[in-house]
């Protein structure tokens, strides 16, 4: 089950879910729940240069030190 969230105005809304590339007899479950309008007085706030994802905040990460290889995976697996 894949799930999308849509946020925005009214007819932002309806706008994104008509363009949706789903067939007209695939049944859906649509939940609408209305937000607070977002702070705009914040301008400096780190969350509002977070990168984001389906409309979720991203947690941040760090790189990998060190790259996983089909040999580790073959030597994990085989102990």
């Amino acid at each position: 089950m894949k799930t999308q969230v849509i946020e925005g105005t009214l007819e932002e809304v309806q706008k994104q879910l008509s363009a949706l590339p789903f067939l007209s007899n695939k049944r859906l479950r649509v939940v609408i729940s209305e937000t607070e309008p977002h702070d705009q007085s914040l301008p400096n706030s780190s969350l509002q240069y977070a990168k984001k994802r389906n409309g979720l905040i991203l947690l941040p990460t760090k790189k990998p030190e060190e790259v996983v290889t089909v040999e580790m995976v073959k030597e994990l697996s085989e102990d």
